[in-house]
């Protein structure tokens, strides 16, 4: 996966998300970080704990990993403008250099349904005749190479 990320120039579609300069940890390491536990399957930045043994923080470029606070700390600091900006940038170096072909795009609608403490407002589920609390999820993909061109979350009820 690093040569795409340095082919896709990820290091410098960082500043795109709009997020500001702090101590410590880099933002790409951060951005790395996340793709990461997506690309490991761990389900969620709260199972992170079993990544430790992997080498699993030198493929993000940390030295040790952080907590699960941290990565939840810093995707509350993206907004959700900078965050499709960043997605949209990539998508189109994406397409430049050959990683999406482009010819044949898919869209996708998903909901998942949200059991957690925060309150969000609800809505229809679109297979069983139930509402309930959730998250409608929008993907467009290159059909070809699966890769994903833009994802969009819609909170129900806001």
């Amino acid at each position: 996966m690093i040569p795409y990320y340095l082919q896709i120039g990820l290091s410098e579609r960082v500043g795109i998300l709009g997020l500001e300069k702090e101590e410590g940890i880099p933002t790409i390491s951060s951005i790395l970080g996340l793709i990461n536990i997506s690309i490991f399957e761990e389900g969620n930045i709260s199972n992170i704990d079993g990544l430790k043994d992997k080498g699993f923080p030198a493929l993000c470029g940390l030295g040790k990993l952080p907590d699960p606070s941290f990565f939840y700390r810093f995707l509350q600091g993206v907004k959700t403008t900078g965050a499709e900006r960043f997605i949209i940038d990539c998508s189109k170096k994406f397409v430049e250099t050959g990683l999406n072909i482009g010819r044949v795009i898919n869209l996708d609608g998903k909901f998942l349904g949200y059991f957690g403490k925060k309150k969000i407002g609800k809505t229809k589920h679109p297979t069983r005749n139930i509402v309930l609390p959730g998250l409608n999820v929008f993907v467009v993909q290159d059909q070809e190479s699966r890769n994903p061109i833009f994802l969009r979350v819609k909170y129900p009820g806001l």
